[in-house]
Parts: C-alpha cells; sequence; structure tokens
C-alpha cells in the first residue's frame, strides 16, 4: 500500500516522489480507479507524472466511461441498417412548354398587400411529349406588385389536351429583376430573360384517368414576359 501525501507536498517536492517511480504500482487508469486509505480516496495523477491520492466528497462518483443510451443506440444502429439518412435528390424532366397569351392588365390599385392586378387570359397553348394542347380562355393571373417592384404570381386556368381532356392548373411564384428592368417590362418591351428572375411552381387537378399521374405531379417554371403573352418551360419534379 502507498503512503498518501497532499497534493500540496507533492507538488512541492515532486522529485523525491519521481523517485519511487520505479518501484511504485503501475498508474490507475479511468477504467480501473484504485482507492488508497479508505473509501474517501482515489488515486489522481498530475501533468508531472506525480501519484498522488486526492480526497473526493462521499457524495461524489467516480465515473469512468460515460454513460450510454440504449434507446439512443439502437436508433442509431436502425436508421444505419435502413440504408441511406438522405433524401433522394431530385430531377427535373421537361413536361410541357407553355405559351400563355394574355388581355390588358386590370389595375386594381393599392391594397393591404400591394397593388393588385388582374391580368385575364386570352388563351395559349402547350407542348410536351406527354401533354399537348390548347389553353382555354377564361383564367386569369392575380397578382400583386410589391414595393419593390417584385410581383407575387398567381394564376389559375384551364387547358385541354389533344385527346380532348380537361385539366386545371395553378402557377404561383416571383418575378424580380433591377428596377430599371422592372420598369421596361411594366412598358411592354421585350427584355432578355435572363435580365430578370420569373420562377413559378405548377399544380394540377383533373378527374380523367388518362392523365391522373398529372395529379401528384409537382412542376417547376422557367418563365419570360412578353408584351402580350408568357412562355415557361415546366419541368417535372421527379
Amino acid at each position: 500500500m502507498w503512503a498518501r501525501r497532499s497534493c500540496s507536498s507533492a507538488l512541492r517536492s515532486p522529485s523525491a516522489s519521481l523517485a519511487h517511480r520505479a518501484r511504485d504500482p503501475p498508474l490507475a487508469t479511468p477504467s480501473q480507479p484504485r482507492r488508497v486509505n479508505g473509501p474517501g480516496e482515489v488515486l489522481c495523477e498530475l501533468h508531472v507524472g506525480v501519484r498522488l491520492a486526492a480526497r473526493r466528497s462521499p457524495w461524489q462518483k467516480w465515473t469512468t466511461t460515460p454513460t450510454r443510451d440504449p434507446e439512443g443506440s439502437r436508433r442509431v444502429t436502425a436508421e444505419r441498417d435502413a440504408g441511406p439518412s438522405v433524401p433522394v435528390r431530385p430531377e427535373l424532366r421537361l413536361l410541357a412548354t407553355f405559351r400563355v397569351e394574355l388581355e390588358p392588365v386590370l389595375d386594381l390599385g393599392d391594397s393591404p398587400w400591394g397593388r393588385r392586378r388582374v391580368v385575364p387570359i386570352a388563351g395559349g397553348s402547350f407542348s410536351g411529349t406527354r401533354l399537348s394542347g390548347t389553353v382555354l380562355r377564361g383564367g386569369a393571373d392575380w397578382q400583386v406588385v410589391h414595393a419593390d417592384g417584385a410581383i407575387s404570381i398567381d394564376t389559375r386556368y384551364t387547358l385541354r389536351t389533344d385527346d380532348g381532356a380537361l385539366i386545371y392548373i395553378q402557377t404561383r411564384g416571383v418575378r424580380h429583376g433591377p428596377p430599371e428592368v422592372l420598369a421596361r417590362l411594366a412598358d411592354g418591351e421585350l427584355v432578355p430573360p435572363n435580365a430578370y428572375y420569373f420562377r413559378v411552381f405548377c399544380q394540377f387537378e383533373t378527374g380523367d384517368e388518362r392523365y391522373h399521374w398529372l395529379n401528384r405531379t409537382l412542376a417547376v417554371g422557367v418563365a419570360m414576359r412578353k408584351p402580350d403573352a408568357v412562355l415557361y418551360d415546366a419541368y417535372e419534379l421527379t
């Protein structure tokens, strides 16, 4: 059994203690703490390598390893065994190219949410490998122009496919850009589409069984504004 000494005395004369290291037992490891001279003392080691007896309070516990959460361990194991832990990366597949013809803008003035405008839809067409037909007259874009010139898009209209199916479509999105570019668009100029940002997402609804897959399809559109129409490519989000 080793002689008990105080931490302060060992610090004052480390060489004396180091002289006995050759005949001392190995240092106690955190996984196997050793006691000396009663239940209230355990070995401690300073960075200089001196063995000391440090008293701990009776209510303190000597923890040799971190506690484990069995439920958490099982959960991590199950997630690992289930495969990849991130969602599948989506892809874009061209659904159709739309041309939506517009009538003159109806300006309702400033509302609590911005400047409300209604842009009636006069007709149009769409074409794709699985979806082609005409845009029916009667829909509109119920848009809001914000203080910074950005426009919130909210369109609803009806499609008729070449084989006679009727499909309801709703798009929501945003158009924004530099103030001078937005002013040119408002004046009816033809502005290159890379000079501003115009994006929408599309949702479809139909009771025709041939196009039932559209009810479960989301699409995103990259659009451009022409003086009398909006053109956009709709990409199916896989």
